[in-house]
Formats: structure tokens, sequence, C-alpha cells
């Protein structure tokens, strides 16, 4: 399973915070309108506990690897300044405690970017200190900082972060197995099918048969919505995390299709038993029953599915150009 490289910095952030402690709530994507009626919606916003003291940390990711005028002038300087506008009344309470009283803290977080691409962008932009700028490099396991105010908390709390990642462990651990970057590559087609490439297959199949296995454990309901296995996906190994609005339908939409698939369309492609019915537009339910041999038939039909995904097609060969 092959989770985009965003996704991985998430779950190492994540998996940080969870061993450091001091996260209240976390929200992706979540949208923040301001008084000057732009929208911002950071990659991560969390609210934090230390040392007796609440505060946000705001975190944006991004990726460059080659320095362009033309970005940093049309994304990320307009970006930046709607960052330094932001106020704890503008937050979603329904989404995020807003505490009027806490101090909002913004960290820029360069991953898998070469560090004098990131400086050049620091100075060109500029981003100023309070905003703090760290990097992360995945392949190497090294999460350091570039540009930063010390001795705030903000800087005390990611310090702490920067310790923990000294551990090899933490950087394999897996809180959530997927977002919607993961699975974009599920699509509508003409004959109103699904299209369902290999890899947002086998991300999904393995997060989906983890959810039928935990509802038949807990013997939950056989139906379910859409949401019920989004939120799952998001909770069940960090309650902690939320995901904005606009996120989660887009999220939604997707996770719907490759449902819709499961249901209607993967029997013309393989015999395998049914394991859910379509009820709704959101609307499933659970056809394998529970048994004591559930757990393998369920690894059995993972097995399947999988090597549906993963069988190549000639196409693939000559637009990788492979031999």
């Amino acid at each position: 399973m092959r989770l985009s490289d965003q996704t991985k910095v998430i779950n190492f952030l994540i998996a940080a915070m969870k061993s450091v402690g001091g996260l209240i709530k976390g929200v992706f994507e979540l949208d923040i309108e301001l008084s000057n009626e732009s929208t911002v919606k950071p990659d991560f916003i969390g609210y934090y506990e230390l040392e007796g003291i609440n505060f946000y940390l705001i975190f944006e990711f991004k990726k460059r690897t080659i320095f362009s005028k033309n970005d940093i002038n049309n994304s990320i300087k307009p970006q930046y300044k709607n960052y330094l506008q932001i106020q704890v009344k503008n937050f979603d309470s329904t989404l995020i405690p807003v505490n009027s009283k806490a101090e909002v803290f913004i960290d820029y977080v360069f991953y898998n970017s070469p560090e004098d691409i990131i400086l050049k962008i620091i100075d060109t932009v500029p981003i100023l200190k309070p905003v703090n700028v760290y990097c992360i490099d995945l392949k190497n396991k090294k999460f350091f900082e570039l540009n930063v105010k010390e001795g705030t908390l903000n800087h005390k709390y990611i310090n702490n972060l920067m310790e923990i990642s000294n551990q090899n462990d933490i950087w394999e651990k897996v809180y959530i197995p997927f977002l919607l970057d993961d699975i974009l590559d599920i699509s509508g087609t003409k004959d109103g099918k699904i299209n369902i490439e290999r890899n947002a297959g086998i991300i999904l199949t393995n997060s989906f048969l983890q959810f039928i296995i935990s509802r038949k454990i807990k013997e939950k309901d056989t139906d379910f919505r859409v949401m019920e296995f989004i939120n799952y996906i998001l909770r069940h190994n960090c309650r902690e995390i939320n995901i904005g609005r606009q996120e989660k339908e887009a999220l939604r939409s997707k996770v719907r299709m490759f449902l819709h698939f499961l249901a209607e369309e993967i029997h013309e492609k393989i015999e395998i038993p049914e394991i859910i019915r379509k009820l709704g537009i959101n609307h499933f339910r659970i056809i394998l029953r529970n048994t004591e041999t559930i757990t393998g038939r369920i690894s059995d039909i993972k097995n399947e599915i999988i090597f549906l995904f993963t069988q190549r097609k000639i196409t693939d060969y000559f637009d990788n150009n492979e031999t």
C-alpha cells in the first residue's frame, strides 16, 4: 500500500503528538473564513495544552523541489498573508474548540524538499518570525527546524516532537490509513461505471474490510452509511482527529464510488461472495454473515480483490515505457 508523502508526514506527526501528548482536538482541511472575506484551509490545525496553557498550531505542508517566483507570488505569498489574518473567532466551533484567550501559532512544514530551495522561499516571501519553518526528510527520517522563534509554546511543543522523531518506530505508525489525495484516482466513466486505479483500490479494500471485521466483532448493525466508514478510518486509532466539511464531502464522494463498485460491479470481474448491497446513495448493508471463519473468509476476499487491482493492463507497460 503506497500512501502519499503528505499522508506519511501526517501519520508521523500524529504519532509524535500522541506520544508527546497535549493534543486535544485536530482537524484536517478546516475551512476558515477571514474578516477580509478570504478563505484559508490549513492542512492541519490542532488545539493543544502545554504547561497548563492552551494554544493552537496551524500546520501548512508543502513540497517544493524547484524555486519559482510565479509559485511564490501566486500561491505561497497570498496564502501566507491570509494566515497572518487568522483569529480564533474565525474557527468553526463545531469542529474545534474556540478559546479566545488561546494564542495561534503558524508552522510551515516542507517535506522532501531541498534545504536551499526552502531557504530561498523563506527569504523571498519573506516568511518572518514568529511563523516557524520546519523540514521533514521522509527518506532519512529527519525532522528539523530551519527558521524559528525560540522560547514560545509553539517552539517548546515542536521541540518535543523533534525529540520523539529520533525514535525509528515512530515513522512507521499509521493512524490515518488514507486521505483524499490517496484516493483521487477513483472516477466515473462515460458508461456510468466506476474506474478505480490500483493504489486507491488497494488502500480502500484494506481499510474497508477491516471496517467490516470491526463491526462484526462489536456486533453492530449490518446497515451502514458512507460517513460511518470514513469516521472509522479517521477515529479508530486517533479519536482526537476530525476533518473539514468540504474535504469530508469530497472524501465521501470517492468512498461512495468505491462502495458502489463493491456492491454492483466487482462481480462482473471476479467471482467472490456478495460483500455489501447498495440500499441508497450513501446507504449499504453488509451481507457477509458473522461466523467463526469470517476473518479467514475476509482475508481470502481481500486477496482476490487486491489481485484484481494489481493486475497490469497492457497500456500500463506502454505508458511507463517498461519492458
